[in-house]
């Protein structure tokens, strides 16, 4: 039987018969959130620490997004001021925290809701540190290249999601339609409630062209597709070496713990980064 007919939650007193399957969509990617599996592969992935967030809190960022993007002109309570104020000063803390395990009191931080990023941001015409992050880049860019013209503005658009501070932070989630979305969604049933933000060390040594994801059915790796879309003429003699890393690092790193687990999934994706090379 497949995982999501499998999948039978618990439902919301009274819910409307044709919410259930929304509903049901919302619980089932909570299965897969950060917060459900960091504690277990905390030594395989970067620096994270996670901000709480009470259900009026994240009723405050919905309408700010509102405010923030210019569709809503009712101004934000000092209630829900307060609430914002709130949340970056504890999204502050966390960076600290970040920053202190890492040794460097400088690192760039990764923001995002337990579910998804805000990386809708990076993409808007307006983007000024896009914009800057790629001029800088391209600056080290053959013009005539066309390839690396390609993948500098792939590093662009990620680069442009590295804060360094609380404010920053803010700022990118409150801009984020794709978090307004989830935390629209996940406000719909006060007693379901399970978002908060994650806030991780940002890496510039990854290299885009060794980020990869894989495919897990009933814990055996079924697949593995590069993360970026882009064509890497180096990556196709690295075949043979990339499947063996890949898989032997799956096998006796990631999967064990995963299947010891008894609160995550048989069967999920997964992210790589080789870093450091292969």
């Amino acid at each position: 039987m497949d995982i999501w007919e499998e999948f039978n939650p618990e439902l919301p007193e009274g819910i409307n018969e044709a919410n259930i399957d929304g509903f049901k969509k919302k619980e089932f990617l909570y299965l897969y959130s950060v917060d459900k599996w960091y504690q277990q592969l905390k030594d395989f992935t970067f620096e994270t620490e996670f901000v709480s967030l009470s259900f009026e809190e994240a009723e405050a960022m919905i309408h700010a997004h509102g405010v923030v993007c210019g569709y809503d002109d009712i101004p934000l309570s000092e209630i829900e001021r307060n609430h914002l104020e709130n949340i970056t000063r504890r999204m502050g803390v966390a960076i600290d925290k970040i920053r202190a395990a890492a040794g460097d009191v400088s690192a760039p931080v990764f923001v995002k809701l337990n579910h998804r990023s805000p990386k809708d941001v990076a993409i808007e015409p307006n983007n000024l540190k896009t914009r800057s992050c790629l001029r800088r880049i391209l600056e080290n860019v053959d013009e005539n290249d066309k390839l690396s013209q390609t993948v500098a503005v792939s590093k662009a658009l990620v680069g442009s999601l590295a804060c360094q501070n609380a404010t920053e932070a803010m700022d990118l989630l409150l801009r984020s339609n794709r978090v307004r979305m989830d935390l629209g969604q996940d406000t719909s049933y006060k007693n379901f409630f399970k978002s908060c933000i994650v806030i991780r060390r940002y890496d510039t040594s990854i290299d885009p062209s060794l980020e990869f994801r894989a495919f897990v059915r009933n814990h055996h790796l079924t697949a593995v597709s590069q993360y970026e879309e882009f064509y890497y003429p180096h990556l196709p003699p690295m075949k043979q070496v990339l499947k063996n890393t890949l898989t032997h690092f799956f096998d006796n790193q990631v999967s064990p713990i995963i299947a010891k687990s008894k609160c995550l999934p048989a069967s999920y994706v997964v992210d790589f980064a080789i870093i450091g090379g292969v």
